[in-house]
């Protein structure tokens, strides 16, 4: 899932770019002044924001695979505490002996 959200989002980062490469282009034939300090704002602008929608949600995924610390807690006070005994003597008389 993870994988098809940075998809998506280089996508819509490859035709921002796109973009701004034709503004610029089209103000450089026309003879006017690249607008490259609002061009590269928009850019900076367009990945923070890529950036920040990503963390949220890889930040929901993993609050969401994470259980809550009551129910940790709660399977822990009902597991057992001490290990299991056993026996591992070795008997010093036959019982069943033939004859």
């Amino acid at each position: 899932m993870l994988d098809l959200g940075s998809f998506l989002v280089s996508m819509g980062l490859q035709k921002e770019m796109q973009n701004v490469r034709k503004e610029i282009d089209d103000a450089q034939v026309f003879g006017q002044e690249a607008p490259a300090a609002e061009s590269t704002n928009a850019v900076v602008d367009a990945v923070s924001s890529t950036l920040e929608t990503v963390e949220n949600a890889a930040s929901a995924v993993v609050s969401a695979l994470t259980p809550p610390a009551g129910a940790v807690s709660s399977v822990l006070d009902s597991c057992a505490t001490s290990a299991p005994t056993v026996d591992l003597s070795l008997p010093t008389s036959s019982t069943g002996k033939k004859q």
